[in-house]
């Protein structure tokens, strides 16, 4: 019934390493130890949207406060941690492709502030670690210190 109000139709839940136990009427449970075991999958795109997972965790978070369930408050941060990396990791390719387009545009300075921010966003995106290094190269050594002041 819970789960019914907190996720959207299509969202699967799973448990890593669940306990198989059976109760004292005989009925089989999961016990989950770990609230971090605990995961969704969405069938939809809407399950993986920044707002629709910020709104999943408000839900979360008042039902915590009615509750003060353990289980429920790690769902809640678990689900508001997903929609800030969301909102990063989209951030980060949108910092990137607009640090690209003004590299075509002769635009090298702010193209390597853009470089810049998709990194501190996504340390891993290649795209962004290349895109700063021509525009940077593009600027030359001592043009660099100069033309960046403007990314702090």
């Amino acid at each position: 019934e819970g789960a019914r109000r907190l996720f959207q139709k299509g969202t699967r839940i799973g448990i890593r390493d669940p306990f198989l136990k059976y109760g004292a009427d005989g009925k089989p449970f999961i016990r989950v130890d770990e609230p971090r075991k605990i995961f969704t999958h969405a069938s939809s795109d809407a399950q993986s949207d920044p707002a629709k997972l910020h709104q999943t965790g408000n839900k979360l978070w008042k039902l915590y406060v009615a509750k003060h369930s353990p289980l429920v408050f790690e769902a809640a941060t678990l689900s508001w941690d997903k929609s800030v990396e969301e909102d990063r990791l989209a951030a980060s390719v949108l910092l990137s492709s607009r640090a690209q387009a003004r590299i075509k545009a002769g635009l090298d300075d702010v193209a390597a502030c853009d470089a810049l921010a998709a990194l501190l966003l996504n340390s891993g995106d290649e795209e962004a670690l290349l895109r700063l290094k021509s525009s940077v190269q593009k600027l030359g050594d001592g043009a660099v210190d100069e033309e960046m002041q403007g990314c702090w």
